[in-house]
């Protein structure tokens, strides 16, 4: 290897277009890192971590190598390491912010938000004024759930640096995600005055236009965003959902065609190539849609929904049983309060008051299905308080429901069970006549509510008030013609509910002054 980053000699990176790089010969330092990045990016770790080494062979503080290494570790399970080199990088140079900088956006690459966090407010305590810094805390913030802060954390950039396109972009994200969609516009509109090629910013404003149902303005956002970025499938899946709410249907099919074309393990737009079939008269063509892509690919929840309500449109009552099976897929078990309380009600007057004053907890949030109540975003960072105990509650739970799973091995959501080593979990709190509206969770494989204050009123005088109803679609299957088969469970505090995530539900309203309070989440 020759350390001089000007000079090019033998093979690099630059020639091999996949799979993994092997450096022989000579190299700079340049070619050395676009090789190693290249490995990284495509998973190659221990190319990718040899390559690293050799850098630091000749470039020890080589900040790029350095951290690069330290996650590389820590995706290989060798913690150890990892906090070695971490160590190694601050000690070098522990007034320097950039360091500290770097330290968290590597931490934010691995999904540790909390750990970037500090490591950004560090860099920041060294020296305020990198907008950059501001914008990745904000980011970081945004993930767990404090999106007052993130937003404030972006607005600190923008401050900084009027002209940072991509801070103004993320700030429009938080404020879409507070509900406030004409403010997240405007964010959107001044990341796009800076930078008119941001594909990212045009999607992002199509999204919040179509929420203010500015549904022509949107598929022109939409349009410039694919047109600026072909690849981009999630702008063009979105770009369909806004034509087919126009009632554009071919041209709808056409965008889910460019999105599953760009990126073919997408699932939603097979999804909702299956709901324009479904909303056309051609269910039969939504059951082959769903199929194709589950041939090929893992279990996915709208799929499975989409395609079980094709069969209830066809009339095929036994196949749609099949995949809808409340009876055999929806178990309830009941938990006992932890040691250090001294019984349930103790325990539930813990979580309520944690629920009751959690930071995020906020009135009907943008994009949830919670009507005259309120909704927190993740439970499950620090401090976690008492929800820690309802934590190891739901991965006893989902040990007890997959080995309680039928033999069925040929049931695409037995078939589909994934790791199951992520759990996100949130409140919901409804106040009088409070409910939610029918939804899935796309993304989950399991999801489960435990119950921690239900109403007296609920379950009493053979009402269904406050309960929990499978089955009733949302309202984005309206058209459909053949109503489903429901099945309501009454909630019960200490009872946890476990269920596919695939399976529509809701919650029935209830007329009283006492609070439902439940801590749902989903596992995948």
């Amino acid at each position: 290897m020759n350390p001089n980053p000007s000079q090019s000699l033998g093979n690099s990176a630059a020639g091999i277009a996949s799979g993994p790089v092997v450096l022989e010969g000579d190299f700079s330092i340049a070619e050395a890192l676009a090789a190693a990045f290249h490995n990284l990016e495509k998973g190659y770790l221990p190319r990718a971590d040899t390559i690293f080494r050799q850098i630091l062979s000749f470039q020890p503080d080589n900040l790029q190598a350095l951290f690069s290494s330290a996650e590389i570790a820590s995706r290989l399970g060798r913690g150890d390491a990892a906090a070695r080199l971490v160590d190694k990088i601050i000690s070098t140079n522990p007034d320097d912010p950039l360091y500290h900088a770097y330290f968290g956006g590597a931490l934010q690459a691995l999904g540790m938000a909390e750990e970037a966090i500090s490591a950004f407010r560090q860099a920041l305590e060294i020296d305020p004024d990198i907008a950059e810094v501001h914008c990745n805390m904000g980011s970081a913030l945004r993930f767990i759930g404090k999106i007052e802060e993130a937003r404030a954390a972006f607005g600190r950039a923008t401050e900084i640096n009027p002209r940072f396109a991509l801070a103004h972009s993320n700030a429009g994200v938080a404020l879409k995600d507070m509900g406030k969609l004409d403010e997240a516009v405007a964010a959107y509109r001044r990341a796009i005055a800076i930078e008119p090629g941001m594909a990212l910013a045009h999607s992002n404003l199509g999204v919040a236009l179509k929420d203010l149902d500015r549904l022509e303005e949107a598929v022109a956002s939409y349009r410039r965003a694919v047109e600026i970025k072909p690849d981009f499938a999630d702008a063009h899946c979105n770009l369909g959902n806004a034509l087919k709410a126009l009632g554009k249907f071919d041209e709808a099919l056409a965008a889910y065609r460019h999105a599953i074309a760009v990126k073919p393990d997408f699932a939603q737009p097979y999804a909702n190539t299956g709901a324009v079939y479904i909303q056309r008269g051609n269910p039969q063509a939504a059951v082959e849609t769903c199929d194709s892509f589950h041939n090929d690919h893992p279990m996915d929840a709208g799929l499975l929904t989409c395609k079980g309500i094709a069969l209830t449109e066809m009339g095929d009552r036994e196949g749609a049983r099949y995949l809808f099976d409340f009876d055999r897929f929806i178990s309830g078990y009941r938990f006992g309060p932890p040691g250090e309380f001294a019984n349930l009600d103790a325990f539930h007057d813990a979580l309520t008051q944690h629920i009751l004053s959690h930071p995020t907890l906020a009135h009907e949030p943008s994009n949830y299905m919670t009507v005259s109540g309120m909704h927190s975003r993740e439970l499950l960072t620090e401090p976690k308080g008492p929800v820690a105990h309802v934590e190891e509650m739901i991965k006893e739970a989902v040990t007890r429901y997959v080995n309680s799973l039928p033999a069925d091995p040929d049931h695409p959501f037995v078939a589909g069970k994934p790791a199951l080593d992520k759990i996100n979990s949130w409140a919901v709190v409804m106040n009088r006549m409070g409910h939610q509206l029918p939804h899935i969770h796309p993304t989950g494989w399991l999801t489960g509510c435990y119950y921690v204050k239900i109403p007296d009123i609920v379950g009493q005088s053979g009402s269904q008030a406050g309960w929990i109803e499978f089955g009733e679609y949302g309202p984005e299957f309206g058209f459909c013609q053949v109503r489903p088969e429901v099945k309501a469970f009454l909630p019960e505090e200490g009872l946890m509910y476990m269920f596919p995530s695939y399976f529509y539900h809701r919650t029935i309203p209830f007329d009283s002054e006492q609070k439902r309070i439940c801590i749902a989440y989903d596992v995948f």
